[in-house]
This record gives C-alpha cells, structure tokens and sequence, in this order.
C-alpha cells in the first residue's frame, strides 16, 4: 500500500481525483467545475453573465456597477492633492449650479482683467475634462502658475492690501482656503443668505434663552463657505444639528464687556441660521488648541453628515461630495468622494481610476472616512 510521509507519520496516499485537506489531512475528492461554473475557494458557484459581476461578500452574481466618468486631474508632482481633490468635488456635479457660478459671473475689476480671463479659461477647460467631456488625464500645473500671477498682479495693484497666500507653484495649501481665494477672483460671493442673532447675558447662558427676543439681528449676505468647528469634549458631530442652528457662546473680560445698547454683558450667545444657499461649501475646522500640551491638535471628530439639508426658504440641498485629510497638521493627502448616480466614488490624484465605494449609508457607517472629512459639498 502506497503511503505518504507527512510530519514523521504515515498517511494513506491519496487517489489522482483526491487531495489532501491541509487541516485534517484526509483525503477528500476534488471538486469538479461543471459547464458554466468555476470553483472559487473550494466552492462551486454558477458562472456570471456577462453584464453580471459577483458580489465578493455574498459571491451572489449582481448587475455590474455603472462606473462614473474615469478621466478627472493627475497628480502634478508638488502637493496639487488638495487643488485636484477641490475642482474634482465641485465639477464632478452636473447641476448647472456649477457652471454658473464659476463661469457666468461679472467681472468686477477691470484692471485685473487680464489676469482673471486667463484663470477662467483654464478652470473650463478642468470643468470640461472632469464633467465627462476629454478623455485625457490633466494636471493643474498650469492653473497654479495662473493663481500665482494674480497673486503678483493684485498685490502690484494695491500694495497697501496684499494677498498674503502660499506659494501657488510649490506648496499645499487647503480645499476651503483655495476655495476663498477663487471666490476673490471670479466674485461668487453672495450666495448665501444668513441671520444673525445675538443675546447677552451675565451668568453662563441656555438654550433657553434662545426662546426670549435677541439684543440684535440682523440679515446678510455671506460666500458659499460655512464654517463649523470641531468640538473638543465631543468624539462625534451631526451636521444637521448645526446647519438648522449655529450657536456659539463668547465669555467677555471684566474689562471687556459687550456693550450693546450701552448694556453691558458678560456672555454673548450667537446664532447663525441659514435662509437660503446656491451652492452651500461646510468647511469642518479639525484644529483646535489643547490647553494641556500648550499646541494645536487635529481632532479626530467623527462627522455625521446629513444626505439633504432643508433651509428655511422651503430649499432642499443634496450631499453631492466630501473631501478627505489623512496625515498630520502640517502634511499629509486630499482625496474627495463624490456621488454619482446615487453611487458613491474616491478620487485620489495619485490613482489612475476612480474607486467605487458603495451607498451613502455605506460611506456615513465608515469611521475611518468620516473622522477624516473636512468638507462637504450640498447642492
């Protein structure tokens, strides 16, 4: 009798339709793929058609998933990550909304014509590339250098008012501050209209003051962007919560009063609520200063983002993209996920191909995404 040696101890061989199972090291027969099945981990599974794909959970057959437009911005080799991550968020959308605001808005200063009409160019030219229009990869490089000489051309203009902003051609910079700065040049200020009210009191104030008439109000005009700050006490943060209602508390000096109406006050309750937005840009401030190690910290907060925002004017926002920090304060890589026939993707400009992600339920459930958003994007 024909016998294998395994480990010191005798084995019956096994038969040539056989193989031995690594566990138990018996013999067991091999597994026989029928016509239009395939054997995948020792199981047999029914072939999937061709507009099929298997599900690598369940192993189920599936339709294939649509993959949105593929051709978006490469990696321009010096830190373009958060230049790429911010343009692929906002034109990824094919809500006009977009193309209006960057592309259909007056030209304010004339003597900064020449500078302006350039930058414009060029941003159609992305929008194009990344609104499924080109199927070729581009980088920024020329934008950059276009950023760059509106930076020496407005400060040449107005010494007494520069633009104190990075070096456009080496260094990185954010989404939002980037987003400001487009925002001077191609003038879509004013889209969102806020109120704000104010209440003073002299002891530690409640919610429940803000149920009692404000010292003052007052309904303005501000830019897309909407800041919200991170809690430091706080490990999570509901958008919703804060879009309906920002409230922030200020603790005045004993020598510094707030003195509205020659009334002099301790605390100061803000709140800012949102009437009405074209485009609405969240900005989520991670850095907050620890008293105890006497720096500033990048919070990990998880974010819970709302998939609508409903404002006070009866409109209703949708979550169209988030952009993504991993690293440290001072360095680290923006990537963006953004919808796309109510499917979800990661663009990141060091990869060739979009990714796709899964649902919206699916990318709010995944911490390791959500602690890392620093911006969303509602349309």
């Amino acid at each position: 009798m024909d016998n294998d040696t395994i480990k010191g101890r005798k084995y019956k061989k096994c038969k040539d339709y056989q193989y031995r199972n690594p566990k138990t090291l018996r013999c067991k027969n091999k597994l026989i793929a029928k016509p239009n099945h395939e054997i995948i981990k020792n199981k047999v599974y029914k072939k999937c058609k061709d507009n099929h794909e298997r599900n690598p959970e369940t192993m189920r057959c599936k339709n294939k998933t649509k993959i949105c437009h593929n051709i978006m911005l490469e990696y321009d080799g010096i830190n373009s990550c958060y230049l790429d991550s911010l343009l692929v968020s906002l034109f990824s959308s094919n809500d006009n909304l977009i193309y209006e605001l960057f592309f259909k808005n007056t030209l304010v200063n004339k003597r900064l014509e020449e500078v302006v009409l350039p930058i414009k160019k060029e941003l159609l030219k992305i929008y194009k590339i990344v609104n499924n229009h080109s199927d070729e990869y581009y980088k920024c490089s020329n934008l950059r250098k276009l950023l760059e000489n509106f930076k020496k051309k407005y400060n040449k203009l107005y010494p007494n008012n520069t633009i104190d902003q990075n070096n456009w051609l080496e260094l990185q910079s954010e989404p939002v501050q980037t987003l400001e700065y487009l925002n001077m040049i191609l003038n879509f200020s004013d889209t969102t209209i806020t109120t704000l009210n104010n209440w003073g009191s002299n002891s530690k104030p409640t919610k429940k003051l803000l149920t009692t008439k404000p010292i003052t109000s007052r309904t303005q005009n501000n830019s897309i962007i909407f800041r919200i700050n991170c809690d430091e006490n706080k490990k999570t943060l509901n958008i919703s919560d804060k879009i309906s209602s920002l409230i922030s508390i200020t603790k005045f000096d004993k020598n510094n009063l707030w003195k509205p109406n020659n009334t002099k006050y301790k605390y100061k309750l803000e709140e800012i609520q949102i009437n009405s937005a074209k485009l609405l840009f969240v900005h989520i401030d991670r850095l907050v200063y620890n008293s105890v190690i006497n720096n500033i910290v990048k919070m990990e907060t998880i974010i819970k983002p709302a998939k609508k925002l409903n404002l006070k004017d009866n409109s209703v926002k949708h979550l169209h993209s988030i952009i993504l920090h991993s690293g440290a304060i001072n360095h680290g890589h923006y990537t963006c996920l953004f919808r796309c026939k109510n499917k979800w993707y990661l663009y990141d400009d060091l990869k060739k191909n979009i990714k796709y992600m899964g649902s919206y339920t699916s990318i709010i459930k995944n911490t390791k995404l959500m602690s890392s958003c620093t911006d969303l994007i509602y349309i």
